[in-house]
């Protein structure tokens, strides 16, 4: 089993937790927090706490039971996890090395079969949407021209994507998928009809929802990698058990 351990003790690291929990290979040994957060006491009850020595007289303060310390969590883990959820990026450390995970870096691994020669992405704040997607518009340079057709052809095929090819209305889209298509906030989810193209054709717009946790399937992987796991053998026991599906929703 891949021992992992998650930095944080917020609604974040909850739904962190059940995604590495469903993967077969996977165990979660426990939460950080220096400090107690609102909903440490909750997650106590499901898995196990640790905090600093300096922190523990207030975790006895709210009755929270602690299983140990920062020493005592680093010694049962192969890998720290760290989710920033301003970034929307994840840091995963294994035996003194960090890597990176950003929005940039999955979205164009997302997109690695349309010929892309620069990405952009604007968060678009003004746009009200549920905590579960941060909406973006993607500005796409193309390194060679496309027909709008196929470039559509290769935005419903990419995987861990998913599209939306009707007008439909945001708010529901944000309260109906999260929990009743949960896979969705692992997705990149694109409106085809937002689409775009400059004049010349070296350059696309494309509105998008952006899924909280659209790092934690290629975390997955790289954990996976650095065990000596073949990326694409990773890649369908990730999916599979995350239950991700690309393609149109609508």
């Amino acid at each position: 089993m891949i021992r992992i351990g998650i930095i944080g003790q917020d609604p974040y690291a909850a739904h962190l937790m059940d995604a590495l929990r469903s993967q077969p290979d996977v165990d979660v040994i426990g939460l950080y927090s220096h400090k107690p957060t609102s909903i440490s006491k909750d997650l106590s009850e499901v898995t196990n706490l640790f905090c600093s020595e300096s922190g523990l007289e207030y975790f006895k303060e709210r009755g929270i039971k602690v299983k140990g310390f920062l020493e005592d969590f680093l010694e049962g883990i192969d890998f720290l996890m760290e989710y920033d959820p301003n970034e929307l990026s994840i840091k995963l450390t294994f035996e003194g090395t960090g890597i990176q995970l950003s929005p940039k870096d999955i979205i164009l691994s997302r997109l690695s079969s349309i010929p892309l020669s620069k990405l952009r992405i604007r968060w678009t704040s003004d746009i009200y949407c549920c905590p579960f997607f941060r909406p973006a518009m993607l500005e796409l340079e193309l390194s060679e021209r496309v027909s709008l057709e196929t470039l559509r052809d290769h935005l419903i095929s990419s995987r861990r994507v998913s599209s939306i090819n009707r007008e439909v209305d945001l708010n529901e889209v944000c309260i109906y998928y999260p929990f009743f298509r949960r896979y969705t906030i692992f997705s990149i989810i694109l409106f085809l009809r937002s689409i775009e193209p400059s004049k010349d054709g070296s350059s696309i717009n494309i509105f998008s929802l952006y899924g909280i946790l659209s790092a934690v399937p290629e975390a997955i992987d790289a954990i996976r990698e650095m065990r000596g796991i073949d990326k694409e053998v990773s890649s369908s026991i990730t999916d599979h058990h995350l239950n991700m599906k690309s393609g149109l929703l609508a």
